[in-house]
């Protein structure tokens, strides 16, 4: 059983590293395609590429799922072709032991995709937006790379955010308990020292009840909780966060009083991961040996792209309703896994 295991096991791992590259590669032409429309100033074709470049490991984290689906579909296809799998059930290998053959370098692609969707992609995917918000930040009229804050009464933006510990373009503004706005700040560049932002060349405008009073400071101390390390957290969309700073940066929201749904999302897109692809697995499986089991490769291939479209536009429509309507952002992301085994299971019993 063993050398079944390797022999399934390997055509399966390979076809499912097949597959993540030709869906890799798609949709990395498509991204550059994307960027260069982006191209002006110190943003050249050369810093799109690294752009994009470093967005590798965030596009493979994301279509590991699907691609993992297409690859068993693929590989027990090509088996099933050769009539290795009639030739086993013949030989009275059960469908559980041939399933299990599959499932473990499908569980191999779980253990690897967790520690690169915690570890890895985070990384490149903050270098990624650097490079790019330090090409635009000197570019008038560029929303694409600025992030606002939020900290008490006070709200800030800042035009471009780097990794160093350096903020530019700085805008603070402070309201009453009324809302009505206090005081406005703008400083050209901040940097992180000794537990504080050290803002420098700005102005300040104080708003009376019937003038207003405004100072240019060279230097000027800004104490506040907010640290580089939380910065990167509003630099990067919630999909590219760690579980870990995900579960921190919601539950940071949720105390202030914000909205945290995305990230909660992303959380239990996180999370639950392991058990969407399973269901897809499943599927895939169903595929050979049940109703689709005399079928070309061909129409596998379809019917397995179909389910997978299917399956994204319904987690998509799922999360996007659990934004828009407040329910459990954890049952907007388990429901589509636990069809996918529901239906997997339910062709199974059919064959």
């Amino acid at each position: 059983m063993r050398r079944l295991n390797r022999y399934l096991g390997k055509t399966v791992l390979a076809a499912i590293f097949g597959a993540l590259l030709v869906l890799v590669s798609l949709i990395v032409i498509s991204e550059l395609v994307n960027q260069m429309g982006d191209l002006e100033g110190n943003y050249d074709f050369a810093k799109a590429l690294t752009y994009v470049a470093l967005q590798v490991p965030a596009i493979i984290y994301e279509y590991i799922s699907y691609a993992t689906f297409l690859g068993c579909v693929i590989g027990l296809g090509v088996h099933a072709s050769a009539n290795e799998l009639v030739i086993l059930r013949a030989a009275g290998v059960s469908l559980i032991r041939i399933g299990w053959a599959v499932m473990r370098p499908v569980l191999l692609v779980i253990a690897l995709g967790f520690v690169w969707g915690e570890y890895v992609t985070p990384l490149t995917t903050e270098l990624a937006e650097n490079t790019r918000s330090a090409a635009l930040a000197d570019e008038e009229d560029n929303p694409q790379s600025g992030v606002w804050h939020r900290d008490g009464d006070e709200f800030a933006y800042f035009e471009s955010v780097q990794s160093n510990g350096r903020l530019f373009g700085i805008t603070r503004y402070r309201f009453d308990d009324k809302g009505r706005l206090i005081s406005s700040l703008y400083a050209r560049e901040g940097i992180y020292q000794d537990g504080y932002w050290q803002l420098e060349n700005g102005a300040e405008s104080i708003f009376y009840d019937s003038r207003v009073a405004q100072r240019e400071f060279v230097q000027r101390s800004w104490r506040t909780d907010l640290t580089p390390d939380q910065l990167k957290l509003l630099v990067l969309e919630p999909e590219s966060l760690s579980i870990q700073n995900l579960y921190r940066y919601a539950q940071s929201r949720d105390k202030q009083g914000l909205d945290s749904s995305r990230y909660w999302l992303s959380f239990w897109q996180k999370i639950l991961q392991p058990v969407t692809i399973l269901g897809l697995v499943l599927v895939g499986i169903s595929f050979i040996f049940g109703s689709l089991r005399e079928s070309t490769m061909g129409f596998r291939l379809t019917m397995a792209v179909l389910v997978g479209i299917i399956f994204e536009m319904s987690q998509n429509l799922l999360g996007t309703s659990s934004l828009a309507l407040g329910f459990p952002p954890a049952l907007a992301v388990l429901f589509p896994a636990l069809a996918s085994i529901a239906f997997g299971v339910w062709l199974l019993r059919r064959s």
